[in-house]
């Protein structure tokens, strides 16, 4: 070891030792904002209308946080939405059961709607195929 580099390396550890000593900013870490709130028997993004599901479902398909809130849920802030899919993140298993338990639900709902409604969920469906293909006719 050459004696040139000794004064040169202690140089450099007093300057990392400068660099990170305490930061002058505290952060408070014991805060933590609350993305999700239970609401009417369901999950919804903290002070909306608009529920974890909707979200969720989005996040699963590959769309990224910011095409989420840019695209499709322009009442969420980024924050919000990175929110949600860090709690999805985190807690993916539990998240996942509840996703399940929800759609066994609207099936249950459907089915007990058409044995009500004989033709309703069929009917809903043509109405969309018609408005679909009404969209994509007009002239642009």
């Amino acid at each position: 070891m050459k004696t040139e580099e000794i004064p040169e390396r202690e140089k450099m550890q007093q300057r990392w030792k400068r660099a990170m000593r305490k930061p002058e900013t505290t952060l408070i870490l014991d805060v933590v904002p609350a993305y999700i709130e239970s609401r009417d028997g369901g999950y919804y993004v903290a002070g909306t209308p608009i529920s974890l599901e909707s979200v969720i479902y989005q996040f699963k398909e590959g769309l990224s946080p910011e095409t989420i809130q840019h695209e499709c849920f322009l009442a969420l802030t980024l924050e919000q939405v990175y929110g949600v899919c860090t709690y999805y993140l985190r807690h993916k298993e539990q998240v996942e059961e509840y996703l399940q338990e929800a759609e066994r639900d609207f099936k249950r709902l459907a089915e007990q709607l058409e044995a009500k409604y004989p033709g309703l969920l069929r009917s809903k469906e043509h109405l969309r195929q018609l408005r679909e293909r009404a969209a994509n006719t007009q002239p642009k």
